[in-house]
């Protein structure tokens, strides 16, 4: 993964990498929204969707400016 491929993902708070699998998905808490060779995108939501954007450095540098 490129550092280009990170950022687009990461632009969105509640968007994470992981390893694709089972184990490393919470279906209670995150959905996969992307599906890559290597790694899947997540997508938290509810509570911890929330408390993400709240807490995404991007989005804070954002709200600042």
């Amino acid at each position: 993964m490129t550092v280009e491929e990170y950022e687009r993902v990461r632009r969105v708070p509640t968007h994470f990498l992981v390893l694709p699998g089972e184990s490393h998905v919470f279906p209670d808490i995150e959905r996969v929204v992307e599906d890559h060779d290597g790694y899947v995108v997540v997508e938290k939501f509810g509570d911890a969707g929330r408390m993400a954007a709240k807490l995404d450095p991007r989005s804070r540098a954002t709200s600042r400016a």
